[in-house]
Formats: structure tokens, C-alpha cells, sequence
């Protein structure tokens, strides 16, 4: 009994030696795959993070911070009885805006001063615009049609329906490049009108946030020009940017997507010289004289970091004499709302209708 109990001992002994060495191999190779794995996603979050981020450690550092603005977010969501805090905000604003915020607080100069980080913002934006265009093309029957001028590449979307026909169509031009001053956006306009057949009163003229600076300057510039019988049928700019002395609404920086640094060096990159109120020329559109424009229309956004920019331009322009201006005041959303897709804020395609319902009528009328 005694060798069997010992033999039955050894047994026991040889297994555990046996398990634990297997454990051991198993651990080995765990641990270099889980290296590997580790090094993998450091290296994904790196290239995601490109735009932002210098090193790889800045983008594990930017992770975690913007997943903890993201999860604190969702705490006071939760606390408020899972309400958003502002009646048409939804949780998915919310946790975007959240990320959104936190990145623009941290680097969200360098998205915009930065040539390297600007163009691996560029380059992202580009798949990912790709993507998602090709799939909303399909699915609205329309078709994206690339055209060349100056030197510059311009989109049109139009409807998948042959050239020929008489039917009349709109046809969106996306310009892909933008920076002041504005006289590629009259060269490209004024090739519409020399090199497409196209009226001006067939044309009106868009453009969010810059893009709205842009469109203002390239407005005054063609009444500047002597070429006020050039000018398009209207204009529709929203949360434009048309104002250089660095006026602030205190009320919305707390809250917009925006942050102070990053309006800053947006307004060094799209006009070098703002400080030189000499230099500005229509530049700054609410120090212009407005009269003499075609239609326009403002949308504005009470949660906006330029909220005050949209204001004093419509101002400006009744104090010039201008009664054919509207002004779209949207309370409690951000800058450019109306491009957040409906999923993430339903408010946004009631400012896509609106700026719709004033270019229907504009184009009826015409």
C-alpha cells in the first residue's frame, strides 16, 4: 500500500511538472502575441492620429484623454437622467462633440498651421469623403464628376442623366482648395459664365464657416470689379467667417465644437497679415460696404463660436441699405450644424432644408 501510495504521489508530481511546463510554453507565446498585438494597435492609433499627433505616445495619450472626456460626458448624461443637456442635442452629439472638443483644445492649432498635419488631415478626409460619397451618390441617383481649371480641382454633382437633355438640373460645384484671397473662387465662377453657358442668375454661391468669408470677399470683389451685372442670383453662407478684430461671444466659446485656439490660428492662416487692419480689404466683409450684393442668406447658431460674425454682417448690411438679406437664427446648436448627418443631430437637416427652401425659391423666381 505504502509504494502504491508513493507511485500515485509521483505520479501527481510528474503531472503538475508537466502542466506547469505547459503553462509556461503557453505563457511564452502569449506574451510575445500579446506584444505584438499591442505594438499593432499603437501603430494603428498612431497613423489614425497622424493629423493631431507627433509620436506614438501622444496619440496613447490623446486615446485615453478623449476616452475619458467621452466616458465623463456619458456619466452626466446619465446623471441628468439621460438627457442631453441642450434640448436638440442627442448622445451621439454629445459624445462627439466631447472628443471633438478635446482634441481641439489639445493640438487643434496644429491641424490648422501645420502644412504636415493639415495634409494628413487632408489625405484621411479624402478616404473617408470618398467612401462615403460614392455611397450617397448611389443611393440619391447622383454622380461626382471631377473638372480641371486653373490648376486647381473642382467637384460637380450632378444627376445621372445625359448631358443632352433639356431638362434643367442642379449641378453642386465643390471646390476642393480654399484660402484668401478669394480671386480663384471669381475665376472659377466667371468660368462657369464664359466657358459653360451658364447665367449668372443660374448660379448661387455657398459656403460654411471660411467658406463663407470667401464667398462674402468673392462677392465684393465682382461689384468691385464693376462686374455688378456678374453678380450670381444669391448667396448662402453659414456660420461665416467675415470678421478680422477677433470679436468673441464668451457665451458660445464655452460650448461650441470650436475652441479659441483653434479659431486663432485659423484666422492667421486665412488672412497671415489680420493684425494689420490696413491689410484686411474684403477680407473682413463686416467692415465693407454690403451694398449693391445679391440676396443672401445667414444661418446662424446661437452655440457658435463666430455667432457674432453672422449678426454683425446682417447689421451691416441693413445698415448699408440692404432689405433683401435674411438672417436664420438657429438657437442652441453649433457651428455649422447643418453638416452633422441627421443620425447624429436631427436638428442638422432642418438647416440643410432651410438653406434648400430659400435656393428653390430664389432659382423659382428667377
Amino acid at each position: 500500500m505504502r509504494e502504491k501510495g508513493l507511485c500515485c504521489c509521483c505520479c501527481n508530481r510528474v503531472k503538475c511538472i508537466a502542466s506547469g511546463h505547459r503553462r509556461l510554453q503557453l505563457t511564452g507565446v502569449a506574451i510575445p502575441w500579446s506584444l505584438v498585438g499591442g505594438a499593432l494597435a499603437v501603430a494603428a492609433l498612431s497613423v489614425s492620429l497622424r493629423g493631431v499627433c507627433r509620436s506614438p505616445l501622444e496619440a496613447v495619450s490623446l486615446a485615453v484623454t478623449v476616452t475619458a472626456a467621452v466616458g465623463w460626458t456619458f456619466v452626466r448624461f446619465v446623471a441628468r437622467g439621460f438627457r442631453p443637456e441642450f434640448p436638440k442635442w442627442t448622445l451621439r452629439f454629445v459624445l462627439l462633440r466631447a472628443a471633438i472638443r478635446t482634441v481641439n483644445e489639445l493640438y487643434g492649432d496644429r491641424m490648422v498651421t501645420d502644412v504636415q498635419h493639415a495634409r494628413a488631415i487632408r489625405a484621411q478626409s479624402e478616404v473617408v469623403g470618398s467612401i462615403l460619397g460614392w455611397v450617397y451618390c448611389r443611393w440619391y441617383c447622383r454622380q461626382v464628376e471631377p473638372v480641371d481649371f486653373n490648376g486647381l480641382e473642382h467637384l460637380w454633382l450632378r444627376p445621372q442623366i445625359s448631358r443632352k437633355t433639356e431638362a434643367q438640373r442642379l449641378v453642386v460645384i465643390i471646390r476642393r482648395e480654399g484660402a484668401w484671397p478669394p480671386w480663384q473662387q471669381r475665376t472659377a465662377y466667371e468660368f462657369l459664365i464664359d466657358h459653360k453657358g451658364l447665367h449668372p442668375e443660374h448660379i448661387i454661391l455657398a459656403g460654411d464657416s471660411a467658406g463663407g468669408g470667401l464667398v462674402m470677399s468673392a462677392l465684393l470683389r465682382l461689384r468691385g470689379a464693376n462686374k455688378a451685372e456678374r453678380l450670381p442670383l444669391a448667396a448662402i453662407v453659414s456660420s461665416p467667417f467675415v470678421d478680422l478684430s477677433e470679436s468673441i461671444d464668451p457665451a458660445s466659446a464655452r460650448i461650441c465644437i470650436l475652441t479659441r485656439s483653434i479659431a486663432k490660428a485659423a484666422r492667421i492662416v486665412y488672412h497671415p497679415t489680420w493684425s494689420d487692419r490696413s491689410t484686411w480689404a474684403d477680407a473682413s466683409a463686416i467692415h465693407c460696404d454690403l451694398s449693391g450684393l445679391p440676396p443672401v442668406f445667414i444661418q446662424a447658431a446661437t452655440f457658435d463660436y463666430l455667432y457674432q460674425d453672422s449678426v454683425l454682417l446682417a447689421e451691416k448690411a441693413k445698415a448699408d441699405g440692404v432689405n433683401d438679406w435674411e438672417l436664420d437664427v438657429n438657437e442652441g446648436v453649433p457651428h455649422v450644424f447643418s453638416l452633422f448627418p441627421a443620425w447624429v443631430l436631427p436638428y442638422g437637416q432642418v438647416g440643410v432644408d432651410k438653406m434648400a427652401v430659400f435656393a428653390a425659391d430664389k432659382f423659382t423666381k428667377s
